[in-house]
């Protein structure tokens, strides 16, 4: 998704899903590595459909991670991180999307993969890679915020299906960072990279937006920082 703007639809809420308990913590982090993008021309504004790459991590005891295929990862207590609660499974996600420029709205749909290291190379430290568990996922998107508003966050809220047959309800926030006034330099802001922060709270939980915070060096891909995806399931 691209970049948006920093406006006063900061300080506005926005709902979560109904007729649910949701965590109030991630019980997963995606991190966006690549994305490619068509315009399409037609209704009020046009469609980008795009195919996207994530990695990130799950928490350990939920249905994408059992216990067996946890470990560490910390994520060094930046942004809530959800490494830094405990152990985590790496997770990898090909996603593609139609998302209607005029109103915001529109659909996602993929495939995701839980992983662990490549047992032929045990002291490699590059990504994990093996698949133990795998399946897909659809959803529907509201990135009103960041299209009308030009205000960087939206919602995405569906369900994943493992191969398996076990099927997980999720609700999550997109972030992406954006330039603002966000970090501190002798005392003094300075414009850095940033997300936005919120909480959560209520039944319905709504997500308030509460500020924005920097990105993080390990929330960069070569030196980009990378749209964040919190992921919520649902109890």
């Amino acid at each position: 998704m691209r970049r948006g703007q920093l406006g006063v639809a900061l300080f506005t809420t926005l709902l979560l899903g109904s007729g649910a308990a949701w965590a109030q913590r991630p019980d997963a982090q995606m991190y966006e590595l690549i994305e490619t993008a068509n315009l399409i021309a037609g209704g009020a504004a046009g469609t980008e459909t795009s195919v996207t790459a994530m990695t990130g991590f799950v928490v350990s005891g939920t249905p994408l991670c059992p216990a067996q295929f946890a470990a560490q990862a910390g994520g060094q207590g930046q942004n809530n991180d959800v490494r830094d609660n405990g152990p985590v499974c790496a997770v990898n996600i090909i996603g593609s999307s139609a998302l209607d420029l005029a109103t915001g709205v529109g659909s996602i749909k993929g495939d995701f993969q839980v992983v662990l290291p490549d047992p032929i190379n045990p002291k490699a430290v590059d990504a994990s890679e093996l698949v133990v568990v795998k399946g897909t996922f659809t959803g529907t998107m509201d990135f009103s915020p960041a299209v009308k508003h030009g205000t960087p966050y939206g919602t995405v809220s569906g369900v994943l299906t493992t191969d398996s047959g076990v099927r997980v309800a999720y609700t999550g926030i997109f972030v992406m960072p954006f330039d603002a006034l966000c970090a501190m330099d002798d005392g003094q802001p300075i414009t850095a990279d940033c997300y936005l922060t919120y909480t959560l709270s209520g039944y319905p939980p709504t997500a308030t937006v509460t500020g924005m915070t920097r990105v993080a060096r390990t929330q960069k891909a070569i030196g980009y920082p990378t749209p964040r995806f919190d992921i919520y399931f649902r109890k």
